[in-house]
This record gives C-alpha cells, sequence and structure tokens, in this order.
C-alpha cells in the first residue's frame, strides 16, 4: 500500500520491500508501507506521508527507516476522522438545553477525575544527595592512531589518439613559353600539405574536366586544354611542359600577358582522410620586343 511519496532528494537513496527486492527513489516516487528506506554516503530524502497532517519524515545520510504504522502513521487519518465526527456530536448535544455532559458521555480512559475547585500537584524535596554519572569508558588517555589507507591504482586507460586530418594548400608555378624549344617546370604537391596520419599521397587529379584515379607508385599524364603536358605521380612529384607555339585562350601569342591553367588534386592519409587543392601554372607569353634600328 502506498503511503507517501518523495519530496526533496540528493544523491542515493533506495527502498528495499520485504521480499528483498531493491529499487533506487527519484523525487516524486511512492514509497509503500513495509519498506526499509536507505541513504547512502551522500543521500539525503525528505517523504511526505498520505495522512491528513500531510506528516513529513526526513533522513540523512548513512540512515535506515522502516515504514511501520508508528512512522507513516497507520490509521492515523481514521482516528482522526473519528475525533472530529465525535467533537461535532458533542457540539450539537450541546445545543439542547437538557443534556448534561457529565451524565451523559462516557468518563475518560485513563487519568484523574476533576471536580470544581481541587488541583493537583507534584512536590519535590531538596534532600542534598549527589549523584555522579558512572562511565566506564576511559577518555583521558591519549586519542587513537588512525592509519590512512593506502591509495587505489587507478585503472591504466590506452590514450587516445586524435585523428590528424590532411590538409592540401595550392600550388602555384610560372613557365615561360619560347618558340625555340619546349618548356618544362617541375616539383611536387605534397611539399606544402599538412600530412595528417601516416603517409600521405596523391590518390586523384583532375586536368581539363577528366578526373584520374592515381593508385599508389602511379602516374597519370594528360594534355591540358592549352595544349601542354602535366604528369602526376602518386608520391606528389609532376612536371608541367608546354611547346613552343599553343593556341591560347585569353591571349593572342606574343603579347608578353600571362596566360594559366588550373589542375585540381586530391591527397589521402594513411587512414584515408582526404584533402583537395589545386595546382596552377602561369604561362608567360613572350612578345618580341622591337629592337633600335641603326641608321
Amino acid at each position: 500500500m502506498e503511503v507517501g511519496r518523495v519530496a526533496v532528494l540528493y544523491g542515493r537513496v533506495r527502498a528495499v520491500a520485504g521480499d528483498g527486492s531493491q529499487r533506487l527513489l527519484q523525487p516524486d516516487s511512492p514509497v509503500f508501507a513495509g519498506e526499509v528506506i536507505v541513504t547512502g554516503p551522500d543521500g539525503m530524502v525528505s517523504i511526505v506521508f498520505d495522512d491528513q497532517l500531510q506528516t513529513q519524515l526526513d533522513l540523512g545520510r548513512m540512515s535506515e527507516v522502516l515504514l511501520d504504522d508508528d512512522v507513516h502513521g497507520g490509521t492515523d487519518g481514521l482516528d482522526l476522522q473519528d475525533a472530529v465526527s465525535e467533537v461535532e456530536d458533542i457540539q450539537q448535544a450541546l445545543l439542547d438545553p437538557d443534556f448534561d455532559p457529565t451524565l451523559e458521555e462516557e468518563p475518560p480512559a485513563a487519568g484523574l477525575s476533576l471536580s470544581a475547585g481541587d488541583h493537583y500537584y507534584v512536590k519535590f524535596d531538596a534532600i542534598g544527595a549527589e549523584v555522579l554519572p558512572d562511565n566506564p569508558v576511559v577518555t583521558t588517555d591519549s586519542p587513537p592512531d588512525f592509519t590512512a589507507p593506502d591509495p587505489v591504482a587507478g585503472e591504466d586507460r590506452p590514450p587516445v589518439a586524435a585523428d590528424l586530418q590532411p590538409v592540401a594548400e595550392p600550388d602555384q608555378v610560372q613557365v615561360e613559353e619560347s618558340a625555340a624549344a619546349p618548356r618544362v617546370t617541375a616539383g611536387n604537391l605534397l611539399q606544402n600539405d599538412a600530412p595528417g596520419d601516416g603517409p600521405v599521397t596523391v590518390t586523384g587529379v583532375e586536368i581539363g574536366g577528366v578526373s584520374y584515379t592515381i593508385a599508389p607508385g602511379q602516374t597519370v599524364t594528360h594534355t591540358t586544354p592549352l595544349g601542354g603536358q602535366l604528369s602526376v605521380s602518386s608520391d606528389g612529384s609532376y612536371t608541367y611542359s608546354i611547346q613552343g607555339a599553343i593556341l591560347h585562350e585569353t591571349h593572342g601569342q606574343g603579347d608578353g600577358l600571362v596566360d594559366q591553367e588550373t589542375f585540381t588534386y586530391t591527397v589521402t592519409d594513411g587512414d584515408g582522410d582526404s584533402s583537395r587543392s589545386t595546382l596552377t601554372v602561369h604561362i608567360l607569353d613572350s612578345a618580341p620586343r622591337p629592337g633600335r634600328i641603326p641608321t
């Protein structure tokens, strides 16, 4: 039978039923007659019972109490209701002028019967006797020594390795076009990139809208939209060559301005994380310079 509910709770508090089953209490949890409420080292609880007086039970840490009739009130609610009914009956009877409570009411169950003008008192005689407490516990010795327990070794846990991400940074090079012979520039795409976890390799490249997957140890070569030739290897090394005369997209041949080509590449680290960046080749279109004509 439910006899109350948890009003306030801190820490760990459990209720143990008569069959030995246990449950952890939460705020507003019901409690039942016959349960034992047990608070832990950090537990405190306030329980409000369902009687008419809303009796409250407060328990501190490391406490234990059985919820029997003496604690939760049992039939107190019924006794109070009977008393209220009896008072109402007496008040109603007093309205009758012929009612004599000394004749018609039952005598009290215990105690003294008082008549008008009488009173009782308790008399104490001072005899001057002295009573000393007899305590068998000797408290004059030095306090006991307490030895601190050995520290408990914590559980060794393996360190958690951070998952580093590779970061590919943009690369830029310049090559000057010459009609005399092909011009070549070379470098390594990984030179300025953050490595991430484990070895980093170039795993893909996009040239002129065509995407290539580069396997370990493989080199991909492709003719670029401006007529150059780009070769990229998985270790990041690359070469770019351009012939002496090319068909320019933006500027006419020999105007002295710069054309450029941009290629996208992908790097991947040892645990599969990847990053993308670009290689931009600036092509300087050399123009014939006018000389002084001798006269």
